[in-house]
This record gives C-alpha cells, structure tokens and sequence, in this order.
C-alpha cells in the first residue's frame, strides 16, 4: 500500500491499491453494504485529519445520514472483527517484510469515562495519571520507514 504523508496527521492513500488491500481483508464479510462501509471506514481513519471522529472518518463530503450509517456498522453492525484481523496480519506481512515485531502497551487518552475500558491509568513513559484506555498493541518495524501519528 502506497502512503505518502502530507503533514502530521494527514495521509493520502493510493485509491486501488486500497480499494484491493480492502477488498481482501474484508473479503469474509457477509453483506456488500458491511464491505463498503468497512472501505470506507479504513479510508476515513488512513486519510482524515485532525480528531477521527465518525463525521471527519466517513469524509468530507459526507452527509449526516452517511455518517450515521458508517456509526451503526461500528457499533451495531454483526461482523467480526476477529476475521479481519487473521486476513490483515497475513496480508500486510507478505507486503512488507518486517524485521521485528514488539508487542508493547498502547495509551489512548479519553476526555470522559463513556469509552469502554476508559478510567484513570498511571502511564509510566508519562510518569503520571492519565484519563484514557490502556491495551496492547502488535507493531512490526522495517528497516529505513518511519510512521508516526
């Protein structure tokens, strides 16, 4: 997948090679609408700047109604995401050769305590508490690329 940054938080995906990548790790969802809600949503979070709210994920011009949609398969939707995820290590493994793989904790910090799993976490790097959701994240690295968000 070709991703070209164009700022901190702002990337630009090359339209088919991610209309293929998405088409083969959705692949095992079961209703054409879940597919394309699901490409969109994989756009929206690799392309949208600023705070990945639903509104700013489903697009610029996207209207209320379709961001609605795209909050129902979030949130409502009957898909696993578990398929997904066998189907996409595989894939971007093929792809991109990583040299390693760390396993480490990952902070996602939250204003209010609605989020699942959202509370007060003592974040060790910050040496301080923190508001947020605490998990462990999978990252493969590769000689000579750097992504950062």
């Amino acid at each position: 997948m070709s991703l070209n940054s164009a700022g901190p938080s702002v990337l630009f995906v090359d339209g088919e090679r991610l209309s293929s990548f998405s088409r083969e790790i959705f692949l095992d969802l079961a209703r054409a609408d879940q597919r394309r809600w699901a490409h969109i949503y994989l756009r929206g979070i690799l392309s949208a700047s600023g705070k990945k709210t639903i509104r700013n994920i489903a697009g610029p011009r996207a209207s209320l109604s379709d961001a609605q949609s795209l909050r129902q398969f979030i949130n409502q939707s009957t898909w696993s995401w578990e398929s997904v995820a066998r189907r996409c290590t595989p894939v971007v493994s093929s792809r991109m050769s990583p040299e390693l793989w760390v396993l480490d904790s990952v902070f996602i910090r939250k204003r209010g305590e609605a989020s699942v799993g959202a509370g007060r976490w003592f974040v060790r790097r910050l040496g301080r508490t923190i508001n947020g959701q605490m998990s462990v994240g999978l990252f493969s690295l590769l000689a000579g690329v750097e992504c950062s968000g």
